[in-house]
């Protein structure tokens, strides 16, 4: 995709109707973490420039980055929020939010084994079955975001199913290396 295909809109609920509260943004620029890899779903994170500031107001809002980058434990509720594939199978008209329960790494590690995929500590898997309800991210809900408590913790990376599997999604971690190159590229740009 080219960056001048694109457009960034925030503080949407519904992607079918052009409300009020949007804002809407062109891409000046992005930058793909130096070491992505994807065939491994390493370093898989991305940001984007946008040509101009946001309008901070009810709808538009900056989400805190971690202060401590402390693995998050098992269990921990978490939310996920996305455009992707419903149930239906056709992407939500309407932004959807969901709470999930972080998976343990080890487990998370050994049901993607079969898989070929390396979870690595630089990752967080929540949802699969492990949930009484059949939520997860979805197709369409990939780079939104993982927030546990008030932190932006995770970026929706990759899984299975939707929900409907044994295999949890799987989250990039914001952890200090991502957190520190997150810092860097925007004081250089």
């Amino acid at each position: 995709l080219k960056k001048t295909e694109l457009r960034v809109v925030l503080g949407a609920h519904q992607a079918s109707i052009a409300e009020k509260e949007q804002q809407k943004f062109k891409i000046m620029n992005f930058f793909c973490h130096p070491q992505f890899n994807i065939s491994s779903k390493k370093n898989d994170i991305m940001l984007l420039k946008l040509d101009r500031m946001a309008n901070l107001n009810k709808y538009v809002q900056i989400v805190r980055l971690p202060d401590s980058c402390e693995d998050i434990k098992p269990g921990k509720k978490c939310k996920v929020a996305g455009w992707g594939v419903t149930s239906s199978g056709e992407p939500s008209k309407c932004l959807q939010e969901t709470t999930l329960k972080i998976v343990d790494r080890k487990i998370c590690k050994s049901k993607y084994i079969k898989k070929k995929v390396k979870i690595t500590r630089n990752m967080l898997c929540a949802g699969g079955k492990n949930m009484s309800s059949k939520r997860d991210a979805c197709s369409g809900d990939s780079g939104g975001p993982l927030i546990c408590g008030s932190q932006y913790s995770g970026i929706v990376s990759f899984g299975e199913k939707c929900g409907t599997g044994d295999l949890p999604g799987v989250y990039t971690r914001l952890t200090k290396k991502y957190v520190d190159w997150i810092k860097e590229t925007i004081s250089r740009n």
